[in-house]
């Protein structure tokens, strides 16, 4: 039972401290959002999903303004929750609403191990009858996120009043998020095993967004695409890049390193959200020590996420994270990079000065991400 209390709490304060670290999201949501509607930010699902795989922010946003029924109109086809799918968003486009709360709720979501996704439906299901009905599901959620977070979905010209109404229990409602769990009519439940298939579903979906972008076969990545992947998260300096760039190409000419696929890539994400897991593994099975072999590292991912990856990725991720480009991994500094990265990919706090090139390569992203919407 303690166990569950603790889990419980690292939920709670993963929502809250989304919107507490220091406002970025708050302005990420701001930045993306493309509707307007009754006082309110909305982003569309092709805003939500730009968001997350775009490490620049958009060009200047003139938000559409909606009235109430047209909000109706556009989230009235959003799809039951009995059909999710890993193109959910790629699917609605700019068919849709997503609140702040959403924003919010969705980016606990998308860095949560599968161990957890129990511990998050439980969480909201006050009567413990195993189905969660909308009612029930906003009112725990609007006592979790704190009072700040909902009155800063307003913009900076809000009314008091509109603050108000703002925490009113129909505050959430009309987003595709809300149509998707509980119907248009908003009388649907929601069971556990669709919450799982969403979460599952939303995760794969920003997974391969993201593989898409580095990859331009669209099949595979090649080493260098991969550590391109990885190093667009982690603040480290141009030159110690630029080496490691330089490192991998040379073994790739010389056929040392194979492309990485999909399924491997996803492997690698699934370490990411189980990284509390393979530390703890990596510190019981005495395997903290520098430098870490290959054999070890199997062992701790198979510890803590029931998988092994190709032996050829395991080099790949060895030379990738190799502090000096000898192939030996610190335990402790590639720790460290990870939590970095994941950081990074959710909060978007990258440190590091734009160029020209940085800014033509993140235009270029902008219309693949376009074209696979379509």
């Amino acid at each position: 039972l303690s166990l569950s209390i603790y889990f419980v709490f690292l939920i709670i304060m993963r929502m809250v401290l989304l919107e507490e670290a220091n406002l970025s999201s708050w302005r990420r949501f701001f930045e993306f959002a493309s509707f307007n509607c009754e006082g309110k930010a909305y982003m569309s699902p092709f805003d939500f999903i730009q968001s997350l795989t775009s490490k620049a922010s958009p060009e200047i946003i003139t938000r559409k303004t909606l009235n109430y029924l047209e909000a109706l109109q556009l989230t009235k086809e959003t799809p039951s929750v009995t059909s999710s799918s890993c193109t959910f968003f790629r699917d609605a486009n700019h068919h849709g609403l997503i609140s702040y709360f959403d924003y919010l709720f969705l980016l606990s979501l998308l860095s949560e191990p599968e161990s957890r996704f129990r511990i998050a439906f439980d969480l909201f299901d006050q009567n413990k009858d195993g189905k969660l009905e909308m009612d029930e599901f906003y009112r725990m959620a609007s006592g979790i996120l704190p009072k700040k977070l909902r009155e800063n979905h307003y913009e900076k010209t809000s009314t008091k009043h509109e603050m108000s109404e703002y925490t009113k229990d129909d505050c959430f409602i009309f987003t595709t998020l809300s149509n998707h769990f509980f119907g248009s009519d908003h009388k649907s439940t929601l069971s556990y095993d669709d919450f799982h298939r969403f979460i599952r579903n939303f995760q794969l979906e920003v997974w391969e967004f993201q593989f898409m972008l580095f990859s331009t076969s669209k099949k595979d990545l090649t080493v260098l695409e991969f550590a391109k992947m990885i190093y667009s998260h982690i603040s480290l300096p141009l030159h110690h890049q630029e080496q490691c760039f330089k490192h991998l190409d040379a073994k790739s000419h010389s056929n040392l390193l194979n492309r990485i696929s999909f399924e491997e890539v996803c492997k690698f994400f699934t370490l990411l959200n189980n990284l509390n897991n393979f530390s703890y593994a990596l510190n019981l099975c005495n395997l903290s020590n520098d430098p870490l072999t290959h054999a070890e590292f199997q062992r701790a991912v198979n510890a803590s996420c029931g998988f092994k990856f190709q032996p050829d990725v395991v080099s790949s991720i060895f030379n990738i994270f190799s502090a000096d480009n000898n192939g030996k991994l610190s335990v402790n500094e590639f720790i460290s990079m990870l939590q970095n990265w994941r950081q990074s990919f959710i909060f978007k706090e990258l440190a590091q000065p734009q160029t020209l090139l940085d800014n033509y390569k993140q235009c270029v992203r902008s219309k693949i991400m376009q074209s696979s919407f379509k």
